[in-house]
C-alpha cells in the first residue's frame, strides 16, 4: 500500500506556504511512503520534482501511479513508486484525481483567468472567458483609488481603497492527460455556475466522469452552492444536478459502480439555532441527473466512504462532552477515535473505540483488499 504523506490543506484554505506562528514558513515536498500488509515501512521516497502540497493518489489502470499537488502539477509514477514525469496543468488548483483510458489520469480543480475591472465575465460552454460589457442591472467594479475616512470612536481615520485594472475570474475545470504527460484536452465549467471541482470519479465502461464541485450562492452568506456533473469521454458536459447550499463543502466519496451512480456528501449546514452540524447523505443519481434516493447516513465524522460490500465507514472522534457533535479533529479534553461501520440500509454494524493510539486529525480512511481499513491520522509532537 502506498500513502501520500505532506501538509494538507482543507479546500479553501490558504494555498501557497506552510508553516506555524513559531517556525520559519517553507515550501512543501511530497513523499509516498510504501507500508507492508502489516503496517511496517518498506519504502520512503521523497518527491523534490513535484513540489507543491499533495492532494490526491491513485492507481491508474495500467497499474502505476499517479499524484497531484494544488499547485496544479501531476505526477506519474512506475510501480517501484519513483517519479517518472511531472505534467504541469496550468490549473491554479487541483483537489482530485481518476484513472484515465490506457493509463491516463484526470485531473479535477480549479482554473483561474484575469478579466479587465468593469467588465462582467462571460462564460463558453467549452470554458473559455471573454470580458464583456456589464447589463444596466449589473454593478461592478472598476479600477482606481478612492479616498474614505474610516471611524475609530471619535477619531477619523483616512483609508485609501484601490481596485486592481483585473479581476479574477474562477472555474471549476478538469484535466485529461495521457499516460506520457501529454494533456489531451482541458475544460472549464463556469458557464454552470461551479468555481471549483473538487473531487471526480470514473463512470464505468469509459462513461466519462462524474463530480462534485461548489460556486458561490445567491446573495452571499455563508453557504454555498453546491453541484454535481457527469461529464463525457470529451470533457462536455452530459448532465448536471443541483444540490443543497451548504456552509462547508467537503469533496464527496463517489461510489460508480454495478449500474448505480452515488454520492456520499459529508457536508456542514446551520440548523434552526446557527449553529453548524455535519449532516452526511448518500444520494443516489439516475440517468439525466435524477435524483432517486437520499438517505442520511449515521457517521462519527465528514470521513466516510463507501465499502465492498454495499454499506460505510466511518471514523471521528466522540466528544468528551455530552451532547456535542462527532468530528474528525480531537484532542479537545479528552476526545476519543472511534471507528464505525454502517450497513447497505444504513443500520449500525458495529462501532469500536481506538484506544492504542491518540491522534490529533484524521485525515482519511482506505478500504483494503482483505475488507479491513487504514485510517490515515496525524498527531501533534508533545
Amino acid at each position: 500500500m502506498w500513502l501520500p504523506i505532506s501538509s494538507r490543506r482543507e479546500p479553501g484554505i490558504s494555498r501557497s506556504r506552510q508553516g506555524n506562528a513559531t517556525g520559519e514558513y517553507r515550501s512543501t515536498t511530497p513523499e509516498l511512503i510504501r507500508l507492508s500488509r502489516g503496517g511496517t515501512v518498506i519504502a520512503e521516497i521523497p518527491c523534490p520534482a513535484l513540489h507543491g502540497e499533495l492532494t490526491s493518489l491513485i492507481r491508474t489502470s495500467d497499474g502505476n501511479l499517479s499524484a497531484a499537488t494544488y499547485d496544479g502539477r501531476v505526477g506519474r509514477f512506475d510501480p517501484g513508486g519513483n517519479l517518472t514525469g511531472v505534467t504541469e496543468t496550468g490549473m491554479t488548483g487541483v483537489w482530485s484525481l481518476a484513472p484515465g483510458p490506457e493509463g491516463g489520469v484526470a485531473a479535477a480543480g480549479a482554473l483561474s483567468q484575469l478579466y479587465p475591472a468593469g467588465s462582467v465575465a462571460s462564460y463558453s460552454e467549452n470554458g473559455s472567458v471573454s470580458p464583456r460589457a456589464p447589463l444596466a442591472n449589473e454593478t461592478v467594479e472598476t479600477s482606481g483609488c478612492r479616498e474614505t475616512m474610516l471611524e475609530a470612536g471619535d477619531k477619523k481615520i483616512p483609508v485609501t481603497e484601490c481596485v486592481s485594472p483585473y479581476r479574477t475570474a474562477e472555474q471549476a475545470a478538469v484535466t485529461l492527460i495521457a499516460r506520457n504527460g501529454t494533456i489531451l484536452w482541458q475544460r472549464g465549467y463556469g458557464a454552470y455556475g461551479p468555481e471549483s471541482a473538487w473531487s471526480i470519479a470514473a463512470g464505468e465502461g469509459g462513461d466519462g466522469y462524474y463530480i462534485d464541485a461548489q460556486g458561490p450562492a445567491e446573495g452571499g452568506g455563508l453557504a454555498h452552492r453546491t453541484a454535481f456533473l457527469h461529464i463525457r469521454e470529451n470533457g462536455s458536459v452530459d448532465w448536471i444536478a443541483e444540490g443543497e447550499p451548504a456552509v462547508l463543502w467537503y469533496p464527496a466519496q463517489w461510489d460508480v459502480s454495478g449500474g448505480r451512480v452515488r454520492a456520499i456528501i459529508p457536508a456542514q449546514h446551520t440548523d434552526g439555532n446557527s449553529s453548524i452540524v455535519i449532516r452526511p447523505e448518500v444520494v443516489t443519481f439516475g440517468r439525466n441527473g435524477t435524483i432517486t434516493d437520499r438517505q442520511d447516513l449515521v457517521a462519527v465524522s465528514r470521513i466516510v466512504i463507501p465499502t465492498a460490500d454495499g454499506g460505510y465507514f466511518s471514523a471521528g472522534f466522540s466528544p468528551a462532552k455530552e451532547g456535542s457533535a462527532y468530528r474528525d479533529t480531537g484532542a479537545y479534553g479528552g476526545d476519543v477515535a472511534h471507528a464505525l461501520k454502517v450497513r447497505a440500509d444504513g443500520s449500525r454494524e458495529w462501532e469500536t473505540v481506538i484506544t492504542d493510539v491518540r491522534p490529533d486529525t484524521i485525515e482519511k480512511v482506505i478500504q483494503t483488499s482483505d475488507g479491513g481499513y487504514v485510517i490515515l491520522a496525524t498527531r501533534q509532537n508533545r
